[in-house]
């Protein structure tokens, strides 16, 4: 398994920062021979695939509001 992020653009060799770039990323690292790829995308999700699949697949993220985990509770 590939897991990297930010990835490059094998065409720009800039970050990937949109799902239909990351897409484009996955297919290269595919055809390269890696069984799964998995690109993050930060707040927009990430994005995957595997051999087995025909296409990748996005999951994005959910907003939350963020809470301060440094504060004492004493």
């Amino acid at each position: 398994m590939l897991f990297v992020s930010p990835v490059l653009s094998q065409a720009a060799e800039k970050p990937v920062e949109t799902v239909s770039e990351a897409s484009a990323a996955i297919s290269h690292y595919i055809g390269k021979g890696c069984g799964a790829v998995i690109v993050t995308l930060g707040d927009k999700g990430c994005v995957y695939r595997t051999v087995t699949m025909d296409e990748a697949a996005h999951i994005p993220c959910e907003k939350v509001k963020a809470v301060d985990a440094t504060v004492s509770l004493s």
